[in-house]
């Protein structure tokens, strides 16, 4: 740029562009007719043109024969002739030839380099050992990359592929060894297949002949029952008839039952129907509840991409609205501001951008003051603190003492099993147990005594306390407390009985002389009254009411106290009040009965109670009695617990005290100090100035660079709209350009997202129709199934309640046949004949029954057989279905030479399936560590590591191969400069001595030195050489250094040479001879001279002289006569 003589290309263009003239251009022309001399690749042409263009925007090309060509490719052309403009030494300037002779050795010995073009090669030398360079870091991170990541990672892939070939080999093992267990399964269930037949017909046989064995006992157990019939009836005659009528109400209850029964069997079928709709709506819900989920889950894919595409649209929407409003905009006259909106105008821009420069830079002074003040300041804070660093560091030591002491301690206690939450927990458990405990023993005490329900036997020899029961009223407990005041009537005094095993016991207790008289009930000896359910069902009838119930289904108790509550409470009967009550007891049902205001009316025409009984009922207060009574036994066994507990505490607890008053000590202690240091301690205060001062640094450089890039951004965009004010016109077509197309693309956007949307839309729609179809067809289900489960309810309690019908139905049944048998029973005492018939019945009856049994035993094991058959037969075609190897592998089962040996005496099942089960237990925890791809990854990793190794060769044959080609080429480059030095030496020998005669001048070797360390110049006159240069006048000075500069000119002439007023420091004489030795010596090379003396003008071919003509610069070519 400084030989151009201008700052930027720019001023090259005539006034700097303004004018309208937008480049400049300037154009060689190199005569091309000498062959021996064309470049490489140019031997084609007669002439050779080049030239230059410089655009507005600083911008250069270059064109080569009208064709356009890179710099490198210019700079390459010139250099293959001897014209290297990197380093021109073709343009001799008039300050160069001065500097010449002040060059050290070793530039001068460049020169010579650049002369006979060895400093080219020097230029691919340094490239070549970039490239060197560049293969010894490619092999260091090859041998890095192999050492570091690809050996061990082979080692780890070879391991992990071991482990998956021992995994395979386990996994082939286990198949091999589940194939021989199902085929050991399918064998055996084809085998109890096959033989069920067999099996089934012996057990046929069996229940046959025990059949046969049945029908003649049963015949045999007729005729004897004809013949006890017909002496019972001939009893009964003498008797009155008592049998008779119990067979005839048995008869009547019976059909009862049977139909009662019948409308049970009913009702259950119903269910039974409404349940298996329930289930088929269930099966129809969960089928598309399934659907639904499938639907739901695709419409929610396909939903997120429409979302996804529809997101899209919106911003390409948007896209396109601000790429319409930039358009209209730009369009308008406007730009658009760094945010992408319209601005008033780039001027405008252009103020608000300078303002927020200036705003910047401002602050950037400021907090550049603010930190240089902070960082003074933090210096001399740290210089302080050091002075006072020495007695802070010997208080933190003994603070650092004091927290090892601490936390010793606290490792210790942490190490204490002990929760002293847990202790105190417990302990405040413990006393609130405790007055509770009291509260209820203080309260049962009161309640026991005014209710008198306790009984305290006197000791007595020889006597078991557990056989005494207790009184009734604690033996049984009330389905529901409205009823209290009914049983409480109902049982009367006998609620107060005591209840005990035997009579012996009772006889017992009464001679031991209890402290009060109490009534005593024998449960071996007690009997009571059935409740009467025909007479429960008549009284229901009669009363108009069903809640006319027993007292005993009031009542819950042990089924060993039945005959208790049977002798208490009898046959009683509730009625909700005294008419029905009334109504009941003296209809013909003579029944005892209760309402429930504990009203009693007995069939003799007794009744009591008439008012309503003040306060509590006594069973609903022993009822709250015995709650109390659980409580305080649960709250005496939690307190046994939390007793044991906190004994077995105690130990601990006391360590953990112990420590934890000495942990509160040292760490008050410790505590203490710390407060003492960072009271007293100016070094702790200075620490927090520092602290303070190096956050604000901090903070401030932060800024720093926040305002630095705002400042370049702000800066940036003032060249930016600099640019754009300088080619406003120019800019403005380029920005709608921009616009227009910005404005093309987004509608385009538009219309393929809009076709997307519409493509997928359709899909949603039709998907979100289908789900909301199969939501409503759910719903109905569950509705259907709600109004069956509501249905069911009812029906079930309509079960329930015909069960429980058909149970009383029974138990009538039941106590009409006991009735009966004991009535016959009372006969069969006063009739031998009947006695002997009758075991000879029960007999028959013990054989018939133990026949039946062994019936239904075989039944059942035939059942069985089939069912198993059946289940083995599903299996068959299971495991046919699921294993097709064993349709091709069948004919092996068994067989000692096959994998299928468990026909052999050796084979043990149970050994196959411990193996098996040990293999899969293997294999489940191998396949979590396995990497099931190491083969695959060690395969590739291989191929990698070869790769890599195959590079590394290649990489270091190129770098041997440049080595080898850099060692050759530096040995030609010494011979070249050899030949060189002695060329050059004879022509500045020759050129010196035209200048000067009787002189000699030549380039010598350093002394003690090689060539290849520098050169120097040496001048003689006469045969005396001078020691140094500095004893040469300015003159001789510059003519040794042009014969120098000329000789190396001549040693690889170029076809054009280039100097500048050379001849400056030269006298008349001297410019003379110059002239004239550049005309003898360089006959075919071009000189372009510059020079203001015609001594010089003399030697010209050509003269171009430049004047002004009417205040124009003016340019006159003159051959050499017309100079003349």
């Amino acid at each position: 740029m400084s030989l151009a003589r201008c700052t930027n290309l720019r001023e090259l263009i005539f006034k700097n562009g303004q004018a309208g003239v937008h480049k400049a251009i300037v154009t060689v022309t190199f005569d091309n007719a000498d062959k021996d001399q064309s470049p490489t690749g140019y031997e084609h042409l007669s002439e050779i043109v080049i030239r230059r263009e410089v655009h507005m925007n600083s911008r250069t090309k270059y064109y080569v024969c009208g064709q356009s060509v890179s710099n490198s490719q210019v700079s390459d052309l010139f250099h293959s002739v001897q014209l290297n403009i990197s380093n021109p030494h073709f343009l001799i300037m008039q300050g160069r030839i001065t500097k010449v002779l002040n060059m050290k050795p070793h530039d001068i010995l460049a020169m010579i380099e650049e002369a006979t073009g060895v400093s080219m090669y020097e230029v691919k030398k340094k490239s070549t050992q970039g490239m060197i360079e560049k293969k010894d870091q490619a092999l260091k991170s090859i041998d890095s990359l192999i050492s570091e990541t690809i050996l061990p990672k082979l080692d780890q892939l070879r391991k992990e592929h071991a482990n998956l070939l021992d995994f395979q080999n386990l996994v082939g093992e286990l198949e091999k060894l589940t194939k021989q267990k199902v085929a050991w399964q399918f064998t055996q269930c084809q085998k109890k297949a096959d033989h069920a037949s067999e099996l089934t017909d012996k057990c046929d046989n069996k229940v046959k002949n025990f059949q046969l064995s049945i029908d003649q006992w049963e015949t045999k157990q007729a005729t004897i029952a004809e013949r006890v019939s017909e002496i019972e009836r001939h009893n009964d005659e003498l008797t009155g008839g008592r049998i008779a009528e119990l067979e005839q109400t048995l008869k009547d209850e019976e059909k009862v039952e049977i139909k009662e029964s019948g409308k049970y069997e009913k009702l259950k079928d119903a269910l039974n129907d409404e349940n298996k709709k329930k289930k088929d709506i269930e099966k129809q819900l969960a089928k598309d509840s399934t659907i639904q989920e499938k639907k739901q889950s695709e419409y929610d894919n396909i939903r997120q991409d429409f979302n996804k595409f529809e997101a899209e649209f919106k911003t390409a929407e948007a896209n396109l609205e601000r790429a319409q409003k930039n358009y209209e905009a730009i369009a308008a006259g406007k730009a658009l501001n760094e945010d992408g909106e319209a601005a008033a105008s780039l001027a405008d821009q252009l103020i608000k951008a300078e303002e927020e420069y200036n705003n910047s830079n401002t602050e950037m002074k400021i907090s550049k003051a603010k930190l240089t003040n902070c960082k003074k300041e933090l210096m001399e804070k740290k210089a302080e603190a050091n002075k006072y660093k020495a007695d802070f560091d010997r208080d933190n030591k003994n603070i650092a003492k004091l927290e090892d002491n601490v936390n010793a301690i606290k490792k210790r206690l942490e190490g204490i099993q002990y929760d002293d939450a847990q202790y105190n927990s417990l302990q405040e458990e413990k006393d609130t147990g405790i007055g509770r405990l009291k509260e209820l023993q203080h309260q049962l005490n009161n309640e026991e005594a005014s209710m008198r329900i306790q009984f305290e036997c006197p000791p007595i020899p020889n006597f078991n306390p557990k056989c005494i029961k207790g009184p009734v009223c604690n033996l049984f407990t009330l389905k529901d407390m409205k009823y209290a005041r009914a049983v409480e009537a109902a049982a009367g005094g006998n609620l107060y009985n005591i209840v005990v095993d035997t009579n012996d016991q009772c006889k017992q207790i009464v001679e031991s002389k209890p402290k009060r008289r109490v009534n005593l009930i024998a449960l071996n000896r007690i009997q009571g009254r059935h409740v009467d359910r025909g007479a429960v069902d008549a009284a229901k009838k009669l009363a108009n009411d069903q809640s006319v119930i027993a007292i005993q289904d009031l009542i819950e108790f042990e089924p060993y106290l039945k005959p208790v509550m049977e002798y208490v409470f009898g046959d009683t009967i509730l009625a909700p009040d005294v008419d029905k009550a009334t109504k009941i007891t003296y209809s013909r049902l003579r029944k005892k009965t209760v309402t429930l205001d504990g009203d009693v009316i007995m069939p003799g025409g007794d009744m009591s109670g008439g008012a309503v009984a003040r306060g509590e009922s006594f069973l609903v207060a022993l009822t709250k009695l015995r709650s109390s009574i659980d409580e305080k036994a649960k709250l005496e066994s939690r307190l046994h617990e939390i007793r044991q507990t906190i004994a077995s505490m105690e130990g601990m607890r006391k360590k953990y005290l112990e420590l934890e008053a000495e942990y509160k000590l040292h760490a008050s202690e410790l505590e203490s100090v710390r407060n003492r240091l960072q009271l007293t301690s100016a070094h702790h205060k200075l620490s927090d100035q520092i602290k303070q001062l190096e956050k604000e640094i901090e903070e401030l450089e932060a800024k720093l660079v926040e305002l630095q890039e705002k400042s370049n951004k702000s800066s940036q965009r003032m060249k930016d709209l600099k640019t754009k004010l300088n080619n406003k016109e120019q800019s403005y077509k380029k920005e709608l350009d921009a616009a227009e197309k910005a404005l093309t693309v987004a509608k385009k956007d538009v219309d393929s997202k809009r076709k997307l949307i519409d493509q997928r839309k359709g899909k949603v729609e039709s998907l979100g129709l289908e789900i909301e179809d199969l939501g409503k067809s759910c719903e109905q289900y569950r509705e259907n199934i709600r109004r069956l489960e509501q249905l069911i309810e009812e029906k079930q309690k309509e079960v329930d309640q015909q069960s429980q019908i058909v149970d009383e139905a029974k138990e009538r049944v039941a106590e009409i046949s006991r009735k009966l048998k004991e009535q016959k029973s009372r006969l069969r005492e006063h009739n031998d004949e009947i006695n002997k018939l009758s075991k000879e019945k029960d007999k028959l009856t013990a054989q018939i029954n133990e026949k039946k049994l062994e019936i239904k035993k075989v039944q059942h094991e035939v059942e069985q057989i089939n069912s198993e058959a059946n289940e083995a037969a599903q299996r068959v075609k299971a495991m046919l279905r699921k294993f097709d190897w064993i349709i091709e592998e069948r004919h092996l089962f068994g067989k000692d030479n096959s994998d299928y040996p468990f026909e052999r005496r050796d084979f043990k099942i149970e050994e196959l399936n411990t193996r098996v089960q040990k293999l899969e237990a293997t294999k489940n925890a191998m396949q979590k560590t396995v990497n099931q791809r190491a083969n695959l990854l060690l395969s590739d990793k291989e191929k990698e590591a070869e790769q890599l190794s195959n590079k590394r060769s290649v990489i270091e044959q190129d770098r041997d191969k440049l080595i080898r080609y850099m060692e050759e080429v530096d040995r030609k480059k010494k011979d070249a400069l050899y030949k060189a030095w002695r060329k050059i030496n004879v022509d500045f020998e020759s050129i010196f001595s035209t200048f000067l005669p009787n002189t000699h001048a030549k380039l010598d070797l350093v002394p003690g030195k090689d060539l290849l360390d520098g050169l120097e110049v040496k001048v003689a006159f006469g045969d005396v050489w001078k020691e140094s240069l500095t004893e040469l006048s300015g003159g001789q000075r510059s003519l040794v250094a042009l014969s120098l500069i000329l000789a190396l000119l001549k040693y690889n002439p170029a076809p054009l040479y280039i100097l500048d007023e050379v001849d400056a420091a030269l006298d008349q004489n001297h410019t003379q001879n110059t002239g004239t030795m550049i005309k003898k010596h360089f006959n075919k090379s071009q000189f372009v001279i510059v020079s203001l003396k015609d001594d010089m003008f003399r030697n010209a071919n050509v003269l171009f002289k430049t004047k002004f003509v009417d205040g124009k610069s003016t340019v006159t070519r003159y051959t050499h006569s017309s100079a003349k």
